[in-house]
């Protein structure tokens, strides 16, 4: 069961305000995300994309779930295997793969052009408190860089986008698509 502060149940409340959305997850590991995804997509008619650099494949089986193996900055074989997110685009994007703030920052500018105005980017672990409370300092940098690269990527296109930020867990950042695809 999702709690009311929980990051998942966020993006899920933010896709029951759509229409037959579609999702890409760039990040599927466990499937912990791609699970509730999924349960949302077979209720509400979504489709469900998933990328991730290992075979995740056998996470779970639905109709509504497409996953592919691939890097995630690969979007031109991406996009030739799920064809709809070039024809309807994206209603919601969950970057949660490689933690790199420059890997990050690219999927970012790579992923944008696909989505639909009023979709939403959402960008895992962006806070380092936790870590700083741990004195984990080499993820505390890791996270703060991340913190740092959707930063820029706001001020980058702060007229085409709205910045909200959730804190608890490992940090949450949101984009909101202002502008046309």
């Amino acid at each position: 069961t999702l709690k009311d502060y929980d990051h998942l149940k966020i993006m899920i409340d933010f896709l029951k305000l759509k229409k037959k959305p579609n999702i890409l997850e760039l990040g599927v590991e466990r499937g912990s995300s791609t699970k509730e995804f999924v349960s949302f997509a077979e209720k509400f008619d979504a489709n469900v994309y998933s990328v991730d650099i290992d075979d995740c494949s056998k996470v779970l089986l639905s109709k509504k779930w497409n996953f592919i193996q691939s890097n995630d900055l690969d979007s031109e074989f991406i996009t030739s295997k799920f064809e709809n997110i070039k024809n309807e685009g994206l209603d919601l994007i969950y970057i949660d793969s490689y933690h790199e703030n420059h890997h990050v920052l690219k999927l970012l500018n790579i992923w944008f052009k696909y989505l639909n105005k009023g979709g939403a980017i959402f960008i895992d672990d962006v806070d380092s408190f936790i870590f700083r409370k741990k004195k984990d300092t080499f993820s505390s940098i890791v996270y703060d860089l991340t913190d740092e690269a959707v930063k820029e990527f706001y001020y980058n296109n702060e007229n085409k986008i709205f910045y909200t930020r959730y804190f608890g867990e490992n940090g949450l950042a949101k984009f909101t698509k202002l502008t046309n695809l």
